[in-house]
C-alpha cells in the first residue's frame, strides 16, 4: 500500500498571526510524534491575496492511521485546536481537505 500526501487549506484571521504561529508548532509537534505519521508542516501562502490562507500537509502510512492520528491529537489537545478554530474564519469546519496517493 502507498503511503498518502495530506493537503489541508483554508484562511486565518491574520490578527491572530501570532497564536497561529505558536499553535501550528504545537500541532507539528504532536503529529509528528506518531510513527504513522512520515511528515507534517505548516505553510503560509505568499501572494498578496493569499497571504491570509495557510495550508498544512503530511505525508502518512495510510488515509486510516490519518484519520486515527487526527482524531486522537484533536480529542487529547481540546485547549489547542479551540484557539485554531478560533483563528479560522469559520472555524475547523472551514477547513477543506485532500488527499493523494503516489502512482509509482
Amino acid at each position: 500500500m502507498s503511503n498518502i500526501d495530506y493537503y489541508c487549506y483554508y484562511k486565518i484571521d491574520l490578527e491572530k498571526l501570532e497564536i497561529f504561529n505558536v499553535l501550528a508548532k504545537k500541532i507539528t509537534e504532536l503529529y509528528s510524534n506518531h510513527s504513522g505519521c512520515l511528515s507534517y508542516r505548516f505553510s503560509l501562502g505568499l501572494d498578496p491575496d493569499k497571504k491570509n490562507t495557510a495550508m498544512e500537509s503530511g505525508q502518512f502510512s495510510d488515509i486510516k492511521t490519518f484519520h486515527e492520528i487526527k482524531e486522537n491529537i484533536e480529542t487529547q489537545n481540546p485547549e489547542i485546536f479551540g484557539a485554531l478554530d478560533a483563528a479560522i474564519p469559520g472555524g475547523l469546519k472551514a477547513r477543506k481537505y485532500e488527499f493523494f496517493t503516489s502512482l509509482a
